[in-house]
């Protein structure tokens, strides 16, 4: 429902739907319990269903009210249709709250699977019922046995549950196992047990009681069973008494005699001797104990007596006697021989207590240790002693661990069998490993394990003390470090700059890709080596002094650490480049410092960049400056009317300015035609050309200024189509054509021409005859190539390469006096490379100079392209 789709009002008015459907429902629900209603609607997947309650099911009804067993009726979906009053007081809920509510609600969670199976037997037609833990509003669990029966109503199926509380039944099962146990003690145990009601008869007791006494006791009274007179009266004293006090015997001995009555107020008697002679005339010596039997609020409800045969041990204590008697005689003998055995008895106790107390002592430094401490048995591996550190690793007690089998108790996990660890402590005296432990929560601990066999004085192997140690966190801190050396090598070997990370000394760890690719050594060759090797000899001893320093004297914010140089180094070809490098501190665990990050970055290009950038503008200061010095200067003496009267010398003045315009305004051509070019801005579309036509339309463009230097043009052409921009390739020809005519001697030819190379072979013969072959390597038949030849002066073979750059002239004094300004051939290169050819040039000085270019068919390309 979307109420942002509703007005206020319309709001209030579902509201006042909802509360009187509310309150219908409510009143509907307090019939159906009151039994006021004869039929209700339920809402069902199938829709609504009628569900009668006729009168003739009102018994039944009030059977089921009135029933101990609770009886609940649910839906195919769970919802409880009726419940009676027994399943609310079970779970101590009310009857309005549990009808509507789900089934399931009040199944303990462990249960749930259990009733979805007791579901499905009941689906099959079988018999479904089975115990379960109900649990009621205060979250206790209730043991009840369900019985499920399906019913059909008006061709609606829902299902009746039967509840029978379970937790009396129980209890008395418990109590007849508690009785059925106190009986197996009575008749297994060694002693004379008996336990008496409130009248002081028998009505529990030991077998050894019954044969104590002769006959059976049960259910006799205690006194009148058996006479039990304390040991201080003994039989000869009674004697006596009876021969000279005969009226007065029956109230001594009653003095004396213990009486069970005494225990029923109250006394309780703890180790008293007592004695009893039996009818037959044997007598017995007893150890008496005696106390009160109590019920739960405190009440006397009888007494419990346990005697202890004692009449071996008063014989023994008799010939005991009678033997120190005779030990008194002898002890005067032995007199001096006990004196020098008390020496050295006392010498050997000085040394049992000292070390007793150095045991102690041990005891107490092992219970200091944070690392687990253990002995086991060297055959069972139960543990015997467990140290406080083992308490604080794995959670259990002294008490908890002491008398487990270790394996069991921590579920250990084995780096191998256990055969074979035990099988080595035995063979070498100890064993050094991992292993994987769980905590009394369950918590798996991995620990460094050291295991050393303990023997006894006569050697014999008895015990293993095992250490434990805690590398839970490290093993973790580990396999972190792991991923982290993972993603920082993953981002380093595809940086294009080189990285290297070094120990605490500067001795080199790692190195990416790239830093291997600058410096041409391997991972290998360079691991162990300091990195400052790395820097060229000229420049290593400035470094040296700043890391030395650093090494000595680290700085305490290792963040301020700011080492950065610019250093020159060999290249893997062994040319001398030049590398800024950046290096830091690596910081873990709060700035513990485990080595240096260092970044190489090849500047080389940059520098070069830089350096040309620096040319350019030197030349195009004093390139832009020249003609305008020349205009400035005509145009002061026109200003000045130096020449007013002079008009042919005002008239040349005028000539120079204006030749110094055009000049100048041909150089800013060339600069923003080349700047356009290097940008890549300038998109040049091609078309289908044929070679020739664009040479013929070139010398035709060329011919007046020719005719004007007395230059003759030699044109060679074969017909054949590429793939050019016409405008771009016309402009490269005419550059090419005015260089050759500036540098022509005059009444010499201009040879214009073109070939075909669709072959390595053609090329190879072309390229025989030629100086430059390192151009082999980058060209690709087939292609067409254009030369220009002129016989003018030619270029030295150290100019060969650096005309084509920015302002570069062979004779910038000869250039500037035909008009030049040095950007045509590198307009030119930047052409033919746009159209994926080549740009070269050969020379003899003194015989000409021949200008090549490549550009490729037609049939290399695709139009669309």
């Amino acid at each position: 429902m979307n109420l942002d789709n509703y007005s206020t009002e319309e709001l209030l008015q579902e509201i006042q739907v909802l509360q009187t459907r509310l309150t219908t429902a409510e009143d509907t629900l307090e019939t159906i319990h009151q039994g006021a209603v004869d039929a209700f609607v339920i809402a069902t997947p199938e829709g609504e269903k009628v569900f009668t309650l006729q009168s003739g099911d009102y018994t039944y009804r009030l059977l089921i009210e009135q029933m101990s067993e609770g009886a609940v009726i649910v839906t195919s979906d769970g919802g409880i249709l009726y419940a009676n009053q027994a399943f609310a007081n079970l779970v101590q809920i009310p009857l309005a709250k549990i009808i509507g509510s789900k089934f399931q609600r009040f199944i303990l969670e462990r249960d749930v699977d259990k009733l979805q199976a007791l579901m499905k037997i009941k689906e099959q037609n079988l018999a479904a019922a089975g115990e379960f833990s109900l649990i009621n509003i205060h979250q206790q669990e209730i043991s009840v046995y369900i019985n499920a029966n399906s019913l059909n109503i008006n061709s609606y199926e829902i299902t009746c549950f039967i509840v029978t509380d379970l937790t009396e039944k129980h209890q008395n099962e418990q109590i007849i196992a508690s009785e059925r146990f106190a009986r197996s003690i009575l008749e297994q145990v060694g002693e004379s047990i008996v336990v008496c009601d409130e009248t002081g008869k028998i009505i529990r007791a030991s077998q050894v009681f019954h044969t104590l006494c002769g006959t059976n006791p049960l259910w006799q009274n205690f006194d009148n069973l058996i006479s039990l007179f304390f040991s201080h009266l003994d039989s000869n004293i009674i004697t006596n008494i009876i021969q000279s006090l005969p009226n007065y015997v029956p109230d001594i001995m009653a003095e004396h005699r213990f009486h069970i009555n005494t225990v029923l107020q109250g006394q309780t008697y703890q180790g008293v001797e007592v004695y009893f002679q039996r009818p037959d005339g044997q007598q017995f010596d007893l150890f008496l104990n005696a106390r009160p039997l109590l019920n739960s609020i405190g009440e006397i409800i009888g007494a419990i007596v346990n005697l202890t045969d004692i009449t071996e041990r008063k014989r023994q204590e008799a010939e005991i006697h009678q033997a120190k008697l005779e030990l008194e005689i002898r002890v005067a003998q032995r007199t001096a021989e006990l004196t020098e055995l008390n020496k050295h008895l006392l010498i050997t106790l000085d040394e049992i207590e000292k070390k007793q107390q150095k045991l102690w002592e041990q005891a107490q430094l092992l219970d200091l240790a944070h690392d687990t401490i253990l002995t086991k048995d060297i055959n069972s591996s139960v543990i015997t002693f467990w140290n406080n550190g083992g308490e604080k690793m794995y959670g259990w007690t002294k008490a908890e661990a002491i008398g487990k089998v270790s394996h069991k108790l921590l579920k250990t996990q084995f780096p191998q069998p256990l055969a074979e660890i035990q099988a080595q402590v035995l063979k070498l005296g100890y064993w050094e490993g991992e292993l994987i432990h769980s905590d009394k929560n369950g918590t798996y601990v991995t620990v460094s394990s050291r295991w050393v066999l303990q023997k006894d004085e006569s050697g014999k192997p008895v015990k293993i003390l095992e250490i434990n140690n805690d590398i839970t966190q490290q093993k973790q801190k580990e396999a972190d470090l792991k991923k982290s050396e993972t993603k920082f090598r993953s981002l380093t070997e595809c940086l294009p700059i080189g990285v290297f990370l070094t120990d605490k000394e500067g001795k080199i760890i790692y190195t990416n890709p790239y830093y291997q690719k600058i410096s041409g050594l391997t991972i290998a060759a360079t691991r162990g080596k300091n990195w400052l090797d790395f820097i060229h000899a000229d420049d290593r001893e400035k470094i040296l002094k700043e890391w030395l320093m650093i090494l000595n004297n680290s700085p305490k914010d290792f963040c301020e650490l700011d080492f950065c140089h610019e250093v020159k180094y060999f290249y893997q070809d062994n040319q001398i480049h030049y590398a800024r490098i950046h290096l830091a501190p690596m910081l873990i665990e709060q700035e513990k410092m485990s080595g240096y990050i260092g970044i190489v970055e090849d500047i080389t290009e940059i520098r070069a960049v830089e350096k040309m950038k620096k040319d350019f503008i030197s030349i195009a200061s004093h390139e832009l400056r020249t003609p305008l010095t020349a205009i400035n200067g005509a145009l002061g003496l026109l200003a000045g009317k130096v020449y007013d009267k002079n008009p042919e010398k005002r008239s040349q003045m005028i000539n120079i300015a204006a030749a110094q315009t055009a000049r100048l305004v041909r150089l800013v051509n060339d600069i923003l035609a080349l700047q356009k070019l290097e940008s890549g801005n300038t998109i040049l579309v091609k078309q289908s050309c044929d070679a020739a036509n664009l040479i013929i339309d070139s010398v035709n463009l060329m011919q007046p200024e020719a005719e004007k230097n007395h230059i003759n043009f030699n044109i060679n052409t074969i017909s054949i189509e590429i793939w050019v921009n016409p405008d771009a390739i016309i402009q490269t020809l005419t550059n090419l054509l005015s260089n050759a005519i500036k540098f022509s001697t005059p009444c010499t030819t201009i040879t214009v021409s073109n070939i075909l190379v669709d072959s390595q072979e053609t090329q190879a013969q072309i390229f025989a005859h030629l100086t430059n072959n390192s151009l082999l390597n980058v060209l690709y038949p087939p292609y067409v190539m254009f030369q220009v030849q002129d016989q003018g002066q030619g270029i030295p073979a150290d100019k060969l390469e650096t005309i084509f750059g920015w302002f570069q002239q062979v004779d910038s004094s000869d250039s500037r006096e035909k008009g030049g300004t040095g950007l045509g051939l590198s307009i030119c290169r930047n052409i033919i490379q746009q159209h994926e050819g080549q740009i070269w040039a050969e020379s003899n000085l003194g015989q000409g100079s021949t200008f090549f270019f490549t550009l490729p068919l037609r049939e290399n390309h695709n139009e669309n392209t």
